[in-house]
């Protein structure tokens, strides 16, 4: 299955499972995992008055995006990867952080 008929797929499910949580869109990137093995990544994004989600909300998530793609023949494991715009803020500060710690 193309990777733009699994977002196809999948993107409601996440526009269901997260309505009033911020999210914004996703993207699918087929790959393999560490062990090799063919998978599905999966960024979702999320906007700026996002709150994070809790581990019960992820798994859930994952369980049910699973779900679909197996009803589906889809066997590739997907990987989601939660992306929210305080990651980037967080990123930003330790990299100013470490720059200054070395004087550049």
């Amino acid at each position: 299955m193309t990777d733009a008929k699994i977002k196809q797929l999948i993107e409601p499910v996440f526009r269901q499972s997260l309505e009033g949580s911020g999210y914004e869109a996703m993207d699918v990137r087929s790959g393999e995992d560490h062990d090799g093995d063919a998978a599905l990544f999966m960024k979702i994004r999320f906007g700026p008055d996002a709150e994070m989600l809790t581990g019960a909300q992820a798994n859930a998530l994952l369980a049910q995006t699973r779900e679909v793609l197996l009803e589906y023949g889809e066997e590739r494991f997907p990987h989601l990867d939660f992306v929210f715009p305080t990651d980037r803020d967080s990123k930003r500060r330790l990299e100013a952080q470490a720059r200054n710690m070395l004087g550049a």
